[in-house]
């Protein structure tokens, strides 16, 4: 059922998503999109928008905003 979910997201969202779960439990917005060539605020809009899908959660606020995996 989940990789239904995630082969329905559009493909700027599934490519963050896919990049940031590697194989880490959290990853912070900075280090969501290695090597990719997203401006901040779009990669900021493909985080906003699994957040509201309910692919990630915000698990930490400091020093830097972490955001976790809901399905691991």
């Amino acid at each position: 059922m989940l990789a239904a979910r995630i082969d329905r997201l559009p493909a700027r969202e599934k490519a963050v998503l896919q990049t940031a779960a590697g194989d880490r439990p959290r990853a912070s917005r900075a280090g969501a999109a290695p090597g990719r060539d997203l401006p901040a605020s779009e990669l900021a809009a493909a985080v906003q928008a699994l957040v509201a899908g309910e692919f990630l959660y915000e698990a930490a606020l400091y020093p830097e905003v972490e955001y976790a995996f809901k399905h691991r």
